[in-house]
């Protein structure tokens, strides 16, 4: 009987095997590419997060910005009816603009996030601004 080459068992059908045994421990690579980086205990989704992240901290060092948070969730409701939720990357509070930011990294922007951009900024009437540009 063949040996599976992953796990070491003896089976009948290497084939079979593998397809059954083996291809939920297989990890698929991103959809878009973005590979997933840690900075010390940090964990970014992709490179480009992690890059924007050392830029804020060095603005929020300067004293440019404060009040640096990742990863907060918004409910976005409408007329107290929960339509989706919207996960922005940083949230800061822009001392020169004195105004509420929430940024993104985004890399490629769907369809999806800009609909959840113009459902955040109609709820929150334009107080508070979603920057991507980085």
């Amino acid at each position: 009987m063949p040996i599976c080459p992953i796990c070491g068992n003896r089976v009948r059908d290497i084939y079979r095997h593998c397809l059954k045994q083996h291809k939920a421990t297989e990890k698929k690579p991103h959809k878009y590419r973005a590979q997933a980086t840690m900075l010390g205990t940090e964990r970014f989704d992709s490179k480009k997060e992690m890059n924007v992240y050392l830029l804020l901290v060095g603005e929020e060092l300067r004293g440019t910005i404060s009040g640096l948070k990742r990863q907060v969730t918004y409910a976005l409701k409408v007329k107290g009816k929960l339509v989706c939720r919207y996960v922005a990357d940083f949230v800061y509070y822009h001392r020169g603009l004195r105004q509420k930011i929430v940024a993104d990294a985004k890399g490629l922007k769907l369809r999806t996030f800009v609909m959840k951009a113009k459902l955040f900024e109609a709820i929150t009437r334009g107080k508070v601004k979603i920057k991507t540009d980085f």
